[in-house]
C-alpha cells in the first residue's frame, strides 16, 4: 500500500516539476524520455539476453516492430502536448486537457473498429467534457491567471 501511495505522490509532482523548471516544454518532454531510457536499457538488455535463451521471441515479426514505433510516436506526441499544456495554461489544467486523449481513444476505436460504447461510458465522457469546459471557463486568465482562449487557440 505505501509504494502505491509513493507511485501517486511521484507521479503528482511531475506536473508540478515541469512547471517550475526553466527550460521549453520540449526539452522536459526529452530529458525525461532520456533519462527514463537510460535507466530502463539494462532491464531491457538482460530480457532480451533471457527471451533468446529461452525460445526464439526476439522481435522478429516486422508487423510488432511497425506497431511498436506507431506507438512511440504517438507516446512522444501526447508528451509533447503535455508538456506544453503545463507550461502554457498551468499543472492542474494542463494535465486535464492532456488527459483528455483517452476519450479520444474510444472514438477511435467506434469509428475505426465498430466498438460498441455502453451508455455508462457515453454518459462518463459527456460529463466529463462538461467538467472540463467548467473548469476551463473558471480558470479564465481575467479571474485567476490561468489559460486565455479566444477562437478556441490557447495563449
Amino acid at each position: 500500500m505505501f509504494n502505491l501511495f509513493l507511485g501517486a505522490v511521484i507521479l503528482a509532482m511531475a506536473p508540478i516539476s515541469v512547471k517550475m523548471i526553466d527550460a521549453s516544454p520540449t526539452w522536459i518532454g526529452f530529458y525525461r524520455c532520456f533519462f527514463a531510457a537510460v535507466a530502463l536499457l539494462p532491464w531491457t538488455f538482460y530480457r532480451v539476453y533471457q527471451s533468446r535463451r529461452k525460445s526464439s521471441f526476439v522481435f522478429r515479426d516486422r508487423k510488432l516492430l511497425v506497431f511498436l514505433g506507431m506507438a512511440g510516436f504517438v507516446l512522444a506526441l501526447d508528451l509533447l502536448v503535455w508538456h506544453r499544456a503545463i507550461v502554457y495554461a498551468g499543472a492542474g489544467i494542463g494535465t486535464i486537457l492532456a488527459n483528455t486523449q483517452v476519450f479520444y481513444s474510444a472514438l477511435f476505436g467506434v469509428v475505426f473498429y465498430r466498438n460498441r460504447l455502453s451508455w455508462r461510458l457515453v454518459l462518463s465522457i459527456a460529463l466529463a467534457f462538461v467538467g472540463l469546459l467548467l473548469l476551463l471557463r473558471v480558470g479564465d486568465s481575467s479571474h485567476h491567471g490561468g489559460p486565455r482562449f479566444y477562437d478556441g487557440i490557447m495563449f
